[in-house]
């Protein structure tokens, strides 16, 4: 499946106005007692089918048809028939929009909606009955308090109906009170701003205006294909008026632009880097660590990325095997160059800087909002405190979660028979490598983990992943010679490369018995060497003719790579 829709429902950081949902009257009554609440809640109900890949493409493909269908009855009923073809401009931008991993389904939905608001209006508002006129304009005020600014598109799809059919009193009358709306209910009855009023769940509010270039413009186009596609109609129908053409070509024609617009929407707006960055974050969360790897393997380098495959290789015990077989930057290890919360707070737990692991959580929720996995790693961090009480409260919240109720209420179950879970082993590794010290100066963590418990694997792992990719030979020997033998029993290949250098270079050598060079790799040093002193001072071509034989080795990484 290119367009997976459990990427976007886990967000991978990237995604602010993904909706939560919770069970219960207390949600539902908060969102249906403001403009717009209702279609929050109803698509924030359905975007929950993301979590589960084909669920979410039925969904997105439900919402497809509909658009096209509503669309069709639309351009049908005010005479634009042999138009149906703009039908199609729906399906294939809500295509864009997923390739692009947007969440729009507010959108999608909120557009269609007003479509069949306006078809059902459009049999009220073009008679000269009075009756049938304010009958219209009650609807569309609850249509405003239900959909909020969709309504707009409501106005503007009534006016071109009127055009088309010809203006009556009754239609301009419609059309005016659904413009107004939005400041007599929003601004005056409700209170809100007239910007707010005007824009709830339009493209003004959306996300992707943040963005540059054109995905920024896709939301737009999905609110205004059906106006400008009517339009454009029109005018073509009034500059072939004299001609009469048979309407089964034309349906054979229709459908293969369709079919040809599609396939090109979907080529155009797939992004395969973009795919990646959402894979790898979703494979990270669901543990599938082959699957992280193999997609940095595919694509080039990437911050979060790169991040996110190096926590791959620690797990899967390749980190101090093949992490250069992949490219690095020092910054990608710890997330250390620029923020980044969502994907920190993980690491920082598995390591055992729990307190870092609770704020990045925190601050992630502030950005992100309630997001279920946010929710279930702050209550780990607090089981982890020995805070049940809080771990409850967020266990409570999360068990009104569709997809995650079953998971929580297994925890709440746990935690009522034992409060600590001492028999949890995660837990009880948590708790081991929890750094429980403070320092006032700022500090290097990875070293104050080792010297509270020399048994972190990970925290040992990464240390020496730091020297390694910093070119600290002098401390990748002094921890190697202090740490190594009690969380490894084998030296990986990068270690030998590393020590084998610092060993050449007069930096050190490793003091502990049982260490030996294995004799290949030692092999590839003096190959390496000779090669590289082949090129003299042209670094750039020995980089280039280099690659393939010795890109994956430390020494190309010490003397090329960075």
């Amino acid at each position: 499946m290119v367009i997976d829709p459990r990427f976007i429902y886990n967000t991978a950081g990237l995604i602010t106005n993904f909706p939560c949902f919770y069970y219960g009257w207390q949600p539902f009554l908060e969102h249906i007692s403001r403009p717009g609440g209702t279609l929050e809640y109803i698509t924030a109900f359905l975007a929950q089918a993301y979590y589960d890949r084909w669920l979410g493409a039925a969904v997105i493909t439900a919402a497809a048809c509909l658009a096209w269908l509503s669309s069709c009855w639309y351009l049908g009923r005010i005479g634009l028939s042999n138009a149906r073809i703009a039908a199609t401009a729906g399906p294939i931008l809500i295509l864009a929009l997923h390739s692009q991993y947007l969440y729009a389904l507010d959108m999608v939905v909120g557009s269609t909606a007003a479509i069949g608001i306006t078809l059902g209006l459009m049999r009220l508002a073009y008679g000269n009955a009075y009756w049938r006129t304010c009958l219209a304009c009650l609807l569309l005020a609850l249509a405003y308090w239900a959909t909020g600014g969709a309504s707009l598109l409501v106005a503007v799809l009534l006016a071109i109906a009127a055009m088309a059919s010809g203006l009556t009193w009754s239609a301009v009358a419609v059309s005016a009170w659904a413009a107004i709306c939005p400041y007599l209910i929003g601004v005056l009855a409700y209170g809100d701003s007239i910007a707010t009023a005007y824009s709830r769940l339009t493209p003004w509010q959306h996300p992707a205006g943040q963005i540059k270039g054109v995905p920024a413009l896709l939301p737009w186009l999905l609110y205004l294909a059906l106006p400008l596609g009517a339009i454009a109609a029109m005018v073509i129908k009034i500059a072939i008026a004299d001609r009469r053409i048979r309407r089964s070509p034309i349906g054979y024609l229709e459908a293969l632009v369709a079919c040809i617009a599609m396939v090109c929407a979907a080529w155009w707006s797939y992004d395969p880097r973009l795919r990646a960055l959402f894979a790898v974050d979703y494979y990270s969360q669901t543990r599938d660590w082959k699957k992280v790897i193999d997609i940095a393997r595919a694509v080039p380098y990437n911050y979060l990325i790169c991040h996110a495959a190096n926590r791959a290789l620690f797990h899967t015990s390749q980190l101090g095997h093949s992490m250069f077989s992949l490219p690095q930057d020092p910054a990608s290890l710890l997330l250390s160059d620029r923020p980044a919360f969502w994907h920190k707070a993980r690491t920082c737990m598995e390591l055992g800087l729990i307190n870092e692991a609770e704020n990045a959580l925190c601050i992630a929720i502030e950005i992100y909002g309630e997001r279920p996995i946010l929710i279930d790693g702050l209550a780990t961090v607090n089981i982890v405190k020995g805070n049940p009480n809080a771990a409850r409260v967020l266990l409570g919240t999360l068990a009104r979660v569709p997809f995650w109720a079953c998971k929580a209420r297994q925890r709440l179950n746990q935690l009522a028979l034992d409060p600590n879970l001492s028999t949890d082993p995660f837990i009880q590794q948590l708790r081991e490598r929890m750094l429980r010290r403070d320092w006032v100066r700022p500090t290097e963590p990875l070293p104050r983990l080792l010297e509270q418990y020399p048994a972190n694997r990970m925290a040992y792992e990464y240390l020496m992943a730091q020297f390694l990719l910093t070119k600290d030979l002098a401390g990748l020997v002094r921890t190697f010679n202090q740490y190594h033998w009690i969380n490894m029993d084998r030296t990986p290949r990068h270690y030998q490369e590393a020590l084998l250098l610092a060993k050449a270079l007069d930096i050190g050598s490793a003091g502990m018995k049982g260490y030996t060079i294995e004799t290949g790799i030692s092999e590839t040093f003096v190959s390496f060497m000779r090669t590289l002193a082949s090129f003299g001072s042209d670094l750039d071509r020995a980089r280039r003719q280099m690659k393939d034989r010795f890109g994956d080795t430390y020494f190309y990484y010490f003397y090329l790579g960075g």
